[in-house]
């Protein structure tokens, strides 16, 4: 059953061992192309998303010319799908009573990947003492 979560930076995760943390899954969200993960093998399940830390809202300010600049740098110059957060919450589902712990991580650490911390640790763990830390510590 999870017990940790632990939200990191793209830099910090690509380094991450999880020997010590028992069966770890990991959700790699980035604007950018993913590096391997050094320790990619001890992991037991690894989602990877691509999206921009942006809102739709934002999106639509855009010019058709600054999409396709973007995409020099995201292979998804887009804000979250309606599918990749059901990718999100199905990799949950799926790993939450198989593993000890689930690492998240996002660009900088800070707002994609403590959002889904706080989804997690609100609706999955039901845990709001956790849920109002991660709140407290967001920063989007």
């Amino acid at each position: 059953m999870l017990k940790n979560l632990i939200v990191l930076s793209y830099e910090k995760a690509l380094n991450f061992n999880p020997k010590n943390y028992g069966k770890t899954a990991i959700i790699r969200i980035s604007s950018k192309e993913f590096s391997p993960l050094k320790y990619k093998d001890k992991f037991i399940a690894i989602l990877e998303l691509n999206f921009l830390d942006i809102t739709e809202e934002d999106f639509y300010t855009f010019t058709p010319e600054e999409i396709e600049d973007l995409k020099i740098y995201c292979p998804n110059p887009y804000p979250i799908s309606t599918y990749q957060a059901q990718q999100i919450v199905n990799f949950i589902r799926k790993y939450i009573e198989e593993i000890d712990t689930l690492v998240i991580h996002c660009d900088e650490g800070v707002s994609r990947s403590q959002a889904v911390a706080f989804i997690v640790a609100k609706y999955f763990l039901k845990n709001n003492t956790l849920a109002n830390e991660i709140h407290r510590n967001f920063n989007p």
